[in-house]
């Protein structure tokens, strides 16, 4: 089985390095740059022409790193083909678009996964896990935060492109509150600053609440940080995990489930844990049942309602 990747970019490079990890070779490299490599793909043919990795029997998976607004063009060329597809989040940048890509998916031979990593990370795993198991009771609140520096990729800071902070940094955590909360009915976002802090609410069918902050001005030395609690009414479940020089991780739990101060468990890569489990999918010829496709459209319809919210000055908007 061998992988092609469009886009070997940053993302691209994470995804090369996750199929060598669980042992499948990458054997293109989709780009325009003829001389595109990536240290995880040492044999990977680089090629310009789309067609050449669909008309090769040998290439099974298709793995898309390319800017938002390409999402449906190469997906649905690449479904069509028979080519099983890991598609970058978000899915798409219109509901049409997403529409499109998964009618595409229920009609050819190909497996499709959107691949909302965050699915796959050990903390918010066990976050899942917990909450399955009662450990909050009911749940009826989420908070979630994602922090990161600028990326140094120029199409993201264009919202035309990768629909704002709303849109590409928040669908993580969005994606998050549906999973542990259900199906959202309204959205409401404000910003002081395009690049965040965005605080977003969303409001769902049963009376949950969810909180997120999205921010992209962290410094180099914090590149990175996250948090996730969900209460409920018999207790709490929270993670969070600060990067830098002397990273900072916390696992509590406080709630039905006697866990005491719980750890996740060992740390693994989770694009490879999300690489491991889409060949898992691909060899049964079925649709992940981790990260499905129709939430993936439901992550992306509440992301851009708070973009629009973000748009129209902070009013409440459906999700459709």
């Amino acid at each position: 089985m061998t992988v092609a990747i469009i886009g070997p970019g940053t993302i691209g490079a994470a995804h090369a390095a996750a199929w060598r990890e669980v042992g499948v070779e990458v054997s293109h490299l989709v780009s325009r740059r003829a001389d595109a490599t990536l240290q995880d793909a040492p044999n990977a043919r680089a090629v310009a022409d789309l067609d050449v990795v669909l008309g090769d029997p040998s290439v099974d998976i298709v793995t898309i790193c390319t800017p938002t607004p390409t999402h449906r063009e190469f997906a649905v060329a690449s479904l069509r083909a028979g080519k099983n597809v890991l598609l970058e989040k978000p899915m798409a940048l219109s509901m049409d678009d997403a529409e499109a890509i998964a009618k595409e998916a229920g009609s050819s031979g190909g497996v499709l996964m959107v691949g909302h990593v965050v699915r796959f990370f050990d903390a918010y795993l066990r976050v899942r896990e917990l909450v399955e198991a009662g450990a909050v009771g009911h749940p009826f609140h989420v908070r979630a935060e994602r922090m990161i520096a600028p990326p140094d990729t120029p199409w993201w800071f264009d919202e035309e492109r990768s629909g704002g902070v709303a849109v590409d940094l928040g669908i993580h955590d969005l994606d998050q509150a549906n999973l542990l909360l259900g199906h959202p009915i309204g959205v409401r976002s404000a910003a002081t600053h395009p690049l965040g802090p965005v605080e977003t609410t969303v409001r769902y069918d049963d009376g949950g609440l969810a909180q997120g902050m999205s921010h992209a001005r962290m410094p180099a030395t914090t590149s990175f940080a996250t948090a996730l609690q969900v209460t409920g009414d018999a207790g709490v479940v929270a993670t969070r995990f600060i990067g830098g020089e002397r990273p900072v991780e916390e696992f509590t739990v406080r709630g039905a489930v006697d866990a005491g101060d719980a750890e996740p468990a060992e740390p693994t890569n989770p694009y490879a844990r999300q690489a491991a489990h889409f060949l898992e999918c691909v060899a049964s010829g079925t649709p992940s049942a981790i990260a499905p496709v129709d939430d993936a459209i439901l992550a992306l319809s509440t992301a851009l309602a708070a973009r629009d919210s973000l748009r129209a000055g902070g009013a409440w908007m459906p999700v459709s």
